[in-house]
């Protein structure tokens, strides 16, 4: 896990924080209602930036990609048509598409161009089909 994917995955839960200020803060008065919203707000919080990490592992038969403490996504490689890399939304984050068995999976990809390249010549290294549209 990279430095700045980290950091990535923390600016994601930025936006859990106007919603947290404008729903608790009047709820103030009424503290069990208060300290349940603070208790969701920060699941929230946790969950979207666990959902923001991840770490990828090629070998012959499976390409998994790892969420800490959430599910894992499980792709056989001789079931995967082809791995898409590709820039998406106005800030032009970086974007992994799997296409397996004519269903389509995206997950972000926060890595720097060397280790996508790196992780490009590792999929190409046992036989999945890549298309780098990013570099």
């Amino acid at each position: 896990m990279e430095r700045n994917e980290i950091v990535n995955a923390l600016l994601r839960t930025l936006f859990v924080f106007p919603a947290f200020v404008f729903i608790v803060y009047p709820t103030r008065s009424n503290l069990i209602l208060f300290f349940c919203l603070i208790i969701l707000f920060s699941l929230l919080g946790l969950y979207i930036f666990l959902r923001g990490l991840k770490t990828f592992f090629v070998s012959k038969e499976y390409l998994i990609i790892h969420r800490p403490f959430l599910s894992r996504e499980i792709f056989h490689t001789n079931q995967i048509q082809k791995v898409l890399f590709f820039y998406e939304g106005r800030y032009k984050y970086k974007v992994m598409k799997v296409v397996y068995n004519n269903s389509d999976n995206e997950f972000s990809f926060m890595y720097s161009n060397s280790k996508l390249n790196e992780f490009v010549k590792k999929l190409k290294g046992v036989g999945i089909d890549t298309e780098n549209l990013i570099g």
